[in-house]
């Protein structure tokens, strides 16, 4: 639905670009919306919860709900926001 207002949108203001453009903008909009909301949820986790001195709980949570790929990423996202390196591998993966 969202999508479908968007194209209404889109195509009201942009009268000249084909309608199947304008649902390519659309879905493309849609798409960095949602990106968007979902790094700001991570990233809010991150914050409210991350801490290098809960390692070991963190573990033991990553191991209990893996692999679940939004576990691994507030994961990674709270040792880039805590801990001293980068997790290349676990970034990688």
């Amino acid at each position: 639905m969202l999508r479908e207002y968007y194209h209404t949108v889109i195509k009201a203001r942009r009268a000249f670009i084909s309608a199947a453009e304008a649902e390519l903008q659309a879905a493309n909009f849609v798409y960095c919306l949602v990106s968007a909301a979902g790094y700001g949820i991570i990233k809010r986790i991150s914050q409210a919860v991350g801490s290098e001195e809960l390692h070991l709980t963190f573990k033991r949570v990553r191991e209990w709900l893996d692999p679940k790929p939004s576990v691994r990423m507030i994961d990674v996202a709270i040792k880039l926001d805590h801990f001293r390196g980068a997790p290349i591998a676990e970034i990688e993966s």
